[in-house]
């Protein structure tokens, strides 16, 4: 066979342009063990090879078969399940990605509940949503749409009566009762009188309050603990059960600022479950009767009327009213007294040549469809019966007083919730 060590050295050379990497070391130490037999074989006997000499051929081998070869790789050189690295010019073996961003068109395509197509890229479907944790909620990833949690919101109406929605979470509104596990919107502070405690707004002066409230001064007997915040005024005949309310007529001037400013009027009557009142409302504003208001103007606003009322729907400054008293709402007839708070109200527009009482009428619109201190209604109580103009009433009211029905005829209350004593008359 020749020369075993000219034959070593030529499969020497061959090997050194064998690429760094696993495979091919593989590949050389079995070809190495064949060499090494081979150099056994064609050895004298009686003459072994030294020891030495097999280990500093070894290490030759190595040298020449090292990661320091300057050969490169190209497609044509790399086998199969292998892949050029150009950077470093060696073979290497081929990742798959696919598995990381999956090429979609739809949903669908990416085959997975869980996942959602974005830019034909398969991406978790709660990816870049944000839910409130605050609230408790959570991601689906099923759905990519945010659930559970406690209070959670996206407007007011989703929330329970004198909450507001803010920020996705439902928060205490103005009076609403509070505490550290029910807090107040951002512009309310829980404040803690005996044995009760509300979300109230702070303030500098009165004239930074709602039309029926009034900034708290120190010192005030039983509502020291809201002093520097805007709380309801309240009025009633007497002063009230306990004395709390300002000793007012319903409909007649109340104080506002200042003890004796008459600069509101006594509202009412309204029922809070305990006790007939008022509220107090300023009469401060800029706009004249007749002129565009809103409900939430501060007392100084341009918006905020200077008399009258700001009437609920038109938003408009409209003159009180009391049913029965005598007192048209206009001397034209084109207004007519709605019964908000028992038998008194507030003058609203009517329709045009609006019918008298007993004759026929109809509902719907903003405008009252009778003539004033008449609703209406059906006469003897019956839904199947033709709408006629009746009277108003008080359910309250004494036989043959203001705003009572005649003999044959009761008051019946028409909206127990907001007014439980204001009716129509109809006959028994």
């Amino acid at each position: 066979m020749g020369n075993p060590y000219k034959y070593l050295g030529f499969n020497l050379i061959k090997n050194s342009r064998l690429k760094c990497n696993h495979m091919d070391r593989i590949i050389f130490f079995i070809s190495l063990s064949f060499e090494l037999e081979e150099i056994h074989t064609f050895s004298a006997p009686g003459n072994p090879m030294k020891l030495k000499y097999l280990l500093s051929l070894f290490t030759l081998i190595l040298i020449q078969t090292g990661c320091t070869s300057s050969t490169s790789c190209s497609a044509d050189t790399c086998g199969e399940g292998t892949v050029c690295n150009e950077t470093t010019g060696l073979c290497e073996v081929a990742s798959d990605n696919t598995a990381d961003e999956t090429s979609c068109n739809t949903d669908s395509d990416c085959n997975d509940a869980t996942l959602r197509c974005d830019n034909n890229t398969c991406v978790p479907k709660c990816e870049g949503v944000t839910c409130n944790e605050a609230a408790g909620e959570i991601c689906d990833p099923t759905s990519g749409l945010c659930v559970g949690g406690e209070g959670s919101c996206n407007i007011d109406e989703d929330c329970e009566d004198e909450q507001v929605c803010e920020n996705n979470l439902c928060v205490g509104g103005r009076y609403a009762d509070c505490d550290e596990n029910n807090p107040c919107a951002s512009n309310l502070n829980c404040s803690y009188g005996v044995g009760f405690s509300f979300c109230v707004e702070p303030c500098g002066s009165t004239d930074e309050c709602f039309g029926a409230e009034f900034c708290v001064p120190p010192g005030m007997a039983g509502l020291q603990d809201f002093a520097g915040h805007c709380f309801v005024n309240t009025c009633a005949p007497g002063g009230g059960a306990n004395n709390t309310m300002q000793n007012t007529e319903y409909l007649a001037p109340c104080d506002v600022t200042a003890i004796g400013d008459g600069a509101g009027i006594c509202y009412g009557p309204f029922f809070n479950g305990f006790e007939y009142f008022g509220y107090c409302i300023a009469q401060r504003g800029q706009a004249a009767l007749g002129e565009a208001c809103t409900q939430e103007a501060r007392q100084a606003d341009a918006t905020a009327c200077a008399e009258g009322i700001c009437a609920l729907g038109s938003n408009v400054c409209s003159s009180t009213c009391a049913v029965d008293d005598g007192i048209a709402c206009s001397e034209s007839g084109d207004s007519a007294c709605y019964p908000a708070a028992a038998a008194n109200g507030v003058c609203y527009p009517t329709v045009e040549n609006p019918p008298g009482l007993g004759e026929p009428c109809s509902t719907g619109g903003d405008v009252m469809p009778c003539q004033d201190d008449l609703l209406c209604g059906y006469p003897n109580g019956d839904p199947s019966e033709a709408m006629a103009c009746v009277k108003i009433c008080d359910s309250m009211a004494p036989v043959g007083g203001a705003a009572s029905c005649d003999e044959g005829q009761t008051c019946y209350v028409f909206d127990s919730a907001n007014n439980p004593r204001g009716g129509v008359c109809i006959n028994l």
